[in-house]
Order: C-alpha cells, then sequence, then structure tokens
C-alpha cells in the first residue's frame, strides 16, 4: 500500500513537470561571465566597455542592469525669481537612489518597453519603477519633473540611460540560448563595487535572474590625488595652488611667444 501511494505521488510530480517546463526553468540560476570584473582608472582612462555573456531559456529575453550604490544626493534647485531672475531657489535632496543606472535591454524588449508602458511597469526593472520608489526632500507636487531633470542630469554624465542595439544572441541549443552583450562604462563613474544583474523575461514576468559584482578603482596619479585630498588636505591645496601658478606661467609665455612672432 505504501509503495503504492509513493508511485502515485511520483507521477503526479513527473506529470506536474512535463506539464509545466516553466517552473524547472523559473528554479535554474543563470549562468553570467563577466570580462573584465575589475576597472582600473588611471590618468589616461577614459571610459571602458565589459563583455557579459551568458545563456537564458530559449523562450524568454534578457534584460541587464548596471547598478551603482545607494546613497541621499543632494542638488540646487534652481528657479527664476521676479520673473526674470535665474537663480538658486534652494536644496532638494533625492534619498537613497542608484549613483549608477544602465539598462541594457533586447531589442524585442526594447520594443516591449515603448509599446505597452503599463505591463513594462509591472516588471520593475525600469525608470518608471525607478521613479516610484525615489523620496524627494522636501515633498513636492512636482516629483515628477524634479526626478526628470535629475535624470537627464545623470545621462549627461552617462551614468543613467538606455544602451541599446547592445545584446545578441547564438542558435539555440536544447532549451536555452546564448546570449552576449557589450555594456559601456562611463568615464565619469566613481570608485566603487558595482551590481551587473541579468534577468530572463517572458511574458512580462522574470523566470529566472543572477548578478555578479564589478569594481571600479582609481590607480596611479587619480588614486594619489584622491588620498591627498582627503587625507591631506592643506598639502592637497598648497599643490593645487602651485599647479595653477605654473600653468599660468606658461600660458603667459605661450601667448608672448606667439605675439613676438609676429
Amino acid at each position: 500500500m505504501l509503495k503504492k501511494n509513493f508511485q502515485i505521488i511520483l507521477a503526479v510530480f513527473v506529470s506536474s513537470i512535463l506539464l509545466h517546463p516553466t517552473a524547472l526553468t523559473a528554479a535554474q540560476s543563470l549562468q553570467v561571465n563577466l570580462k573584465p570584473n575589475h576597472i582600473a582608472m588611471g590618468a589616461t582612462y577614459n571610459g571602458t566597455t565589459i563583455s557579459v555573456t551568458g545563456k537564458i531559456p530559449a523562450d524568454a529575453e534578457v534584460l541587464i542592469r548596471l547598478l551603482g550604490h545607494y546613497s541621499d544626493t543632494k542638488l540646487k534647485k534652481k528657479g527664476r525669481a521676479l520673473g526674470f531672475l535665474w537663480m538658486n531657489m534652494g536644496a532638494v535632496e533625492f534619498k537613497n537612489i542608484p549613483s549608477v543606472f544602465l539598462l541594457l535591454p533586447s531589442p524585442d524588449l526594447e520594443k516591449f518597453s515603448r509599446g505597452d508602458h503599463e505591463a513594462w511597469r509591472k516588471i520593475g526593472l525600469g525608470f518608471g519603477t525607478l521613479e516610484e520608489k525615489a523620496v524627494i526632500v522636501p515633498a513636492s507636487e512636482d516629483k515628477e519633473k524634479l526626478f526628470k531633470d535629475f535624470r537627464k542630469l545623470k545621462e549627461s554624465a552617462e551614468l543613467y540611460g538606455v544602451q541599446k542595439n547592445r545584446i545578441r544572441y547564438g542558435s539555440t541549443t536544447g532549451s536555452m540560448k546564448p546570449f552576449a552583450a557589450t555594456m559601456s562604462i562611463p568615464s565619469d563613474i566613481p570608485e566603487g563595487t558595482y551590481t551587473v544583474q541579468v534577468y530572463a523575461i517572458r511574458d512580462a514576468s522574470i523566470v529566472a535572474s543572477a548578478e555578479q559584482s564589478i569594481t571600479a578603482e582609481e590607480v596611479g596619479f587619480p588614486a594619489t590625488l584622491s588620498f591627498l585630498a582627503f587625507h591631506h588636505a592643506t598639502l592637497y591645496g598648497v599643490l593645487a595652488v602651485v599647479v595653477a601658478i605654473i600653468a599660468g606661467l606658461f600660458t603667459g609665455l605661450i601667448f608672448k611667444g606667439a605675439k613676438g612672432g609676429h
């Protein structure tokens, strides 16, 4: 009797897997590789790229995110005074918001995000969700406009944005398909640890995900300057003045020589 019950339970379990393959897929952990996973920012650093590769379920689409550390960001709020003066009208603070927020959607997901805004918002991985969760102090009825301006500021430094047409798929093997993506890392990225998140999305739902970390580290001359600025502020200030004086003298000599040539 016990053996028979066990056989029945086993049959039901196997049938449930065969009839619902998505349950097995969702439980799979994605295999993701990053190259490189460490960024050395020296004196000549002007941005770089990292390669993100892996495999996702064959019937899914891939979305990649790069997130910086969460912190509070204070900005000056500008506005018009007396109808014509453009000046600071106070300060605004964005609480617990990522320093970097980059999205790399597959071409189909990029089209989907533009076509079905509500379904895309429910996935909860885009800028709409980031805006919803953002806390702005002091509270304002212009939250949408303030966040839009904040996003524009970040996009101007390439720290926020959507990098399109960066994902390529390979030939499907069995139930999985490989992908490869090239992510641009901006020149103004702050030193620190960042999270690369990879999502497999099917029918507006996340079916699998994985994440890995990368580090950005100042090396050489930039690292020396940062060390002096934070640990030897007086010496850093003196050196800055000396460099400014030398640069001024050098510029003066160049212009003097140019005038003498005429």
